[in-house]
């Protein structure tokens, strides 16, 4: 029985296919035993940082009018030092959601930037890093 190249290319195709498979199956089996071999070890910490880096949470949001302040409010209490923390609003709703980001601004060390209306622009934003974050006492 003779066999075409294309029957030989599929065949091929196929083993190596089979073979990444395995391989990733056995990956999981040995990312299982190391999880039982190493359970009870108390994770160590490298060292403690002299000085806590500025955090930005940023907040895509799209129509959250009913949301976006307990949202706002609850970042705001993080367990951080305030002057190290940054709110960043990303919103492109269309609803009255914009005034009260717009309100929060005021009220709260809070960034809002508007994106153009409609989903996905928030996601634009927060991708192509528009609304770089900068230190906090350059705000405002």
């Amino acid at each position: 029985m003779e066999m075409s190249w294309q029957s030989v290319s599929w065949i091929i195709s196929y083993v190596i296919v089979v073979l990444v498979l395995s391989c990733y199956g056995l990956h999981r089996y040995l990312l299982i035993y190391l999880f039982w071999k190493h359970r009870k070890d108390k994770p160590k910490p490298v060292g403690k940082l002299e000085h806590l880096p500025v955090v930005t949470v940023q907040l895509p949001i799209y129509n959250e009018m009913h949301v976006v302040r307990r949202l706002v409010q609850k970042v705001a209490e993080l367990d951080y030092p305030q002057h190290l923390l940054q709110i960043q609003i990303l919103d492109d709703s269309t609803d009255e959601t914009q005034d009260i980001c717009r309100e929060e601004e005021a009220t709260r060390r809070v960034r809002w930037k508007m994106a153009w209306p409609g989903p996905g622009g928030s996601l634009f934003l927060f991708w192509m890093r528009i609304s770089s974050p900068r230190h906090p006492s350059s705000w405002k």
